[in-house]
């Protein structure tokens, strides 16, 4: 009788390996079922938070034609910049404030060209710190048009150019 008892292991010592592994499946499964679910209860994730307190508006590009400082010469150089206005992110609601402002994008764009870049000069365009100047006088003009929110905040919180082509210095 030794014999047959060594052939055959006790039950609960066979079950216990499959036990194991029944359980450990289980929990995979439970892990991607969670996983699942918070993905589609959380869809954009951190990015939604942040998206929602950063918005901005591209105006496109604006510039002009620069004499070149040589009379005989047929070139010209280019000054332009690309113009995206960075909106407050304390307005309360930012997709009203994107629309108004998109809604008066004609507007801004030609603010800024006729009445900040073409009036000023050439000299003035070639200076090293132009674009400061220029998201300075941008955003105050563009402020003033717009105006303010019933507490004070100005629309527009910042001024960027994220592409520019600037004329050589004389």
């Amino acid at each position: 009788m030794e014999t047959v008892a060594a052939a055959h292991p006790p039950r609960s010592a066979f079950l216990s390996p499959l036990i194991t592994l029944v359980v450990a499946v289980i929990m995979i499964v439970e892990g991607i079922l969670v996983f699942l679910a918070a993905r589609y209860f959380d869809k954009d994730g951190p990015k939604a938070a942040f998206a929602a307190k950063y918005m901005e508006v591209d105006l496109g590009q604006a510039g002009r034609e620069l004499a070149s400082g040589d009379t005989v010469s047929m070139y010209r150089d280019v000054f332009m910049v690309k113009i995206v206005l960075v909106l407050n992110s304390n307005y309360t609601n930012l997709d009203e404030l994107r629309t108004l402002v998109e809604a008066r994008k004609n507007l801004l764009k030609d603010i800024v060209s006729t009445v900040i870049i073409q009036r000023k000069s050439d000299t003035e365009l070639r200076k090293p710190n132009i674009l400061d100047t220029l998201r300075t006088e941008i955003k105050q003009r563009l402020n003033q048009e717009l105006g303010v929110s019933k507490d004070g905040q100005e629309v527009v919180e910042k001024v960027i150019f994220p592409e520019s082509k600037l004329p050589a210095k004389h």
